[in-house]
């Protein structure tokens, strides 16, 4: 078994799933969230291949602008883990990039759910998962 324990949001593209392959290759156990299940599943199965010392990667299909959910994600990983040792809050959505004139509220409400209150739902669960 590793013995660090990564979550990553918005983990299974870009920045996230390279910083992910950094870390399973570095022997962490990784655990990609994402919305998207069947691009998550192939970003797992892409990253197992380099991970090393046991490390394990998972995809768990989430959505950070949901408080619950993020909350029962986190305690999910810690009870299958017994663990959260990192976590790199990189989901992040860019749907609003008209002029203001071109712009949507619900767009922006989007943004702002995911950007902003999922940074919050995730950063305030993992501090009260790593204290108690």
């Amino acid at each position: 078994m590793s013995v660090h324990v990564a979550l990553i949001s918005g983990g299974a593209t870009g920045i996230g799933k390279m910083v992910a392959r950094k870390l399973v290759s570095r022997g962490v156990s990784v655990v990609l969230s994402g919305r998207r299940r069947s691009v998550g599943e192939a970003a797992v199965a892409e990253l197992a291949s380099v991970a090393e010392r046991n490390a394990q990667v998972r995809f768990i299909q989430n959505d950070v602008s949901d408080e619950h959910a993020v909350k029962g994600m986190i305690e999910g990983i810690v009870g299958e883990f017994g663990r959260l040792d990192m976590a790199v809050n990189n989901a992040a959505i860019s749907n609003e990039t008209g002029t203001l004139v071109q712009s949507s509220s619900q767009n922006f409400r989007d943004m702002v759910n995911t950007n902003i209150l999922g940074e919050y739902y995730s950063m305030t669960t993992n501090r009260s998962s790593s204290t108690s």
